[in-house]
C-alpha cells in the first residue's frame, strides 16, 4: 500500500472528536457481523486489510521521523475517495514535537509528504 506520511506542528486540541484505531477496529467488526446477518450489500472496510494498513501506516510513519511512541491513542480520519470513504491515521509523537499524518492520497497543504510504499510480501501464497 502506499502511503504519504506528513510531519505536521503538534496538534493539540480536538483529538476526542476521532475515532482511535481500537475503537475503528471494533466499528467494523460489529458492521461486518451485522452485514452478514442482514445481508447487506455495502461491505465494511475488511477487518485484515484495515490492520495490515495501520501496520504499513506506521511503517510510513516512521519513515518520516516518528520514533515510536504517541502521547494518546492513534486517530483515525476518513475522506471521499472515489465514490466511497477511505481512511488515514493521525498520530501524535509522544515528546509533543510532532503530529504525523498518513494519508492514502497526498494532501498538499500538510507540505512535503514522505512517500512510503510498502513492500509486499513475496512468500505469500506460497
Amino acid at each position: 500500500m502506499k502511503w504519504f506520511a506528513y510531519d505536521v506542528v503538534p496538534v493539540d486540541f480536538n483529538w476526542e472528536y476521532l475515532k482511535t484505531v481500537r475503537e475503528t477496529v471494533r466499528e467494523i467488526a460489529i458492521n461486518d457481523a451485522e452485514a452478514r446477518v442482514h445481508g447487506n450489500d455495502v461491505p465494511p472496510p475488511d477487518m485484515e486489510e484495515f490492520i495490515d494498513a495501520w501496520e504499513t501506516a506506521q511503517e510510513a510513519a516512521t519513515s518520516a521521523g516518528w520514533i515510536g511512541e504517541a502521547s494518546n491513542d492513534a486517530a483515525v480520519f476518513w475522506m471521499p475517495v472515489e465514490g466511497s470513504f477511505t481512511f488515514g491515521f493521525v498520530i501524535k509523537q509522544d515528546d509533543q514535537e510532532s503530529t504525523f499524518v498518513i494519508s492514502p492520497v497526498e494532501l498538499p497543504h500538510l507540505g512535503v509528504a514522505f512517500e512510503y510504499v510498502a513492500a509486499l510480501d513475496d512468500t505469500e501464497g506460497l
